[in-house]
């Protein structure tokens, strides 16, 4: 009899969760059908948590922060499955939905899948969806098995490490990582051409930022939003797992026409 009872308690409890999934997809593809650019919604998201996150470093009087250091860099947590086998795959869990759920809890977890279901997708597809696994002060590269077999077809093999090395690049929205070491400035002042091209370069993998006009005290400004996004990034030793993210703005005056 105990038996039988247990049967039918495991069968309610699964019919629950093919109905809960179902209701799952089938609010995700009505939120992709109102919504087409999901993907830039996300980004905004991650601009908006950002930059309140910049906002409460500048009121801390702990923080370097300040309104003339508009930046700051931070983590953005991911949800990781640390009792899974350890493999190259991506190991995020969105969340879990579950048979003895009511119809309220299953909807509230619902709804945060949805959510962490399209940061988690805009972060992959900004990143490549390559990871750094960090054991200790070693790092160790994950990439999608399709990305992995198509750079070890790729020769020469400076043809592979360049390959490699832009997929780590962090996207860029408003401004991009370019440093120029003074030792390679020629003594006239000029930067090499080599510099030159890394720069253009680099300034071409930069999305544009919508710019905000602004005006005080009659002076027009132009504030440009800054966003970057880095590979995930996987500590082993600390079970955290988190994108490195920077946020900010800077304000520059707006030139008048004829001036």
């Amino acid at each position: 009899m105990r038996a039988s009872k247990k049967r039918a308690k495991a069968a309610r409890s699964e019919a629950r969760v093919k109905q809960y999934l179902a209701e799952l997809n089938a609010r995700m593809d009505a939120y992709e059908r109102r919504n087409p650019h999901w993907q830039t919604q996300a980004i905004f998201w991650l601009l908006e948590s950002g930059l309140k996150c910049l906002q409460q470093w500048i009121a801390s009087p702990q923080s370097e922060a300040s309104w003339e250091q508009s930046i700051v860099s931070y983590h953005y947590p991911v949800t990781w499955n640390w009792q899974a086998a350890e493999t190259d795959r991506l190991q995020i869990n969105y969340g879990e939905i579950r048979g003895d759920h009511s119809r309220a809890k299953a909807s509230k977890v619902i709804n945060r899948i949805i959510v962490e279901t399209i940061i988690q997708t805009t972060l992959q597809r900004l990143t490549s969806a390559v990871a750094w696994q960090k054991k200790g002060s070693g790092y160790r590269r994950l990439l999608p098995e399709d990305v992995a077999v198509a750079l070890g077809k790729m020769r020469p093999s400076r043809r592979r490490d360049a390959a490699l090395n832009a997929l780590y690049r962090p996207w860029s929205m408003g401004a991009t990582d370019f440093g120029i070491d003074e030792a390679v400035v020629k003594k006239s002042g000029a930067v090499s051409k080599e510099m030159q091209r890394e720069l253009r370069e680099a300034t071409l993998r930069m999305v544009p930022s919508p710019d905000i006009k602004l005006s005080v005290d009659g002076h027009p400004l132009l504030l440009t939003l800054i966003l970057q996004v880095y590979p995930l990034v996987v500590d082993v030793k600390l079970k955290q797992a988190y994108y490195p993210l920077t946020v900010g703005f800077n304000v520059t005056p707006k030139v008048r026409r004829g001036q």
